[in-house]
């Protein structure tokens, strides 16, 4: 194999070339992204985590009795709770390796942070359609 910027060839077990190109990226895709099946049963149970997760808050959230003007955050808290949804049920590069997901994507792996995201959007949701329903 020769590097397509120089056309050196490549070293025995080099990762890199003298021009800097990384060879890793010539190794074809695996995992999800690519269309794999490593995740194809997880895509249901997220949308239902995500679904009990928003029921159990819009159940909880409707006992409260001091939600009235609270609208305008309970759709923000809809908006909000969707897109981790998404993020979560699509597997976003971007949006697990955000700065701030970076803790929980470690302590929790990829597929455990894809769990929580999903879980933590379908409650803000709830709670979100609850303050909108009371408001």
């Amino acid at each position: 194999m020769t590097c397509p910027l120089c056309q050196v060839p490549r070293m025995r077990g080099a990762n890199r070339c003298v021009c800097n190109y990384v060879f890793e990226y010539d190794a074809p895709a695996r995992g999800p992204a690519s269309g794999g099946r490593a995740s194809a049963g997880l895509v249901p149970m997220l949308i239902g985590v995500a679904v009990a997760a928003g029921a159990l808050a819009l159940v909880l959230i409707g006992d409260q009795a001091e939600t009235e003007g609270r609208g305008p955050l309970g759709l923000f808290l809809v908006v909000t709770g969707v897109f981790s949804v998404a993020g979560a049920v699509f597997d976003w590069s971007w949006f697990m390796s955000a700065r701030r997901a970076q803790l929980i994507v470690t302590v929790l792996t990829r597929t455990g942070a894809r769990v929580f995201y999903a879980l933590a959007g379908g409650a803000l949701a709830g709670v979100g359609v609850g303050l909108v329903i009371a408001g």
